[in-house]
């Protein structure tokens, strides 16, 4: 059985970016902050600007937007166009980057 190894998290843009976003980049609010990744990290999901985002939580709780997402509320869809917009490119631009960095021909 081949298994699929997780890639390392890249620590120093991970505490990069949390310290450039303090507050959630859906609905504003600047309590229980995590970084939620729009490709999850068991999907092969990197660290990387145009795959995460600052959330409200705590998503183990169900709570908040990142909540929102693990509940299936937020789309990933959604998520890309607040990733896109952050850094100036549409939602689409946004996914398909991340998908380059995946490894897959888009």
């Amino acid at each position: 059985m081949n298994l699929q190894k997780h890639k390392a998290r890249d620590s120093a843009f991970l505490r990069r970016f949390r310290k450039e976003h303090k507050c959630c980049e859906i609905c504003g609010a600047e309590h229980g902050l995590e970084i939620a990744h729009i490709i999850s990290k068991g999907a092969g999901g990197p660290d990387m600007e145009e795959n995460v985002l600052m959330l409200d939580g705590p998503a183990a709780l169900q709570k908040g937007c990142h909540g929102a997402n693990h509940l299936g509320i937020l789309t990933k869809e959604r998520m890309f166009y607040y990733a896109g917009k952050r850094i100036g490119i549409s939602a689409e631009e946004c996914e398909r980057r991340v998908r380059r960095k995946m490894g897959y021909d888009v």
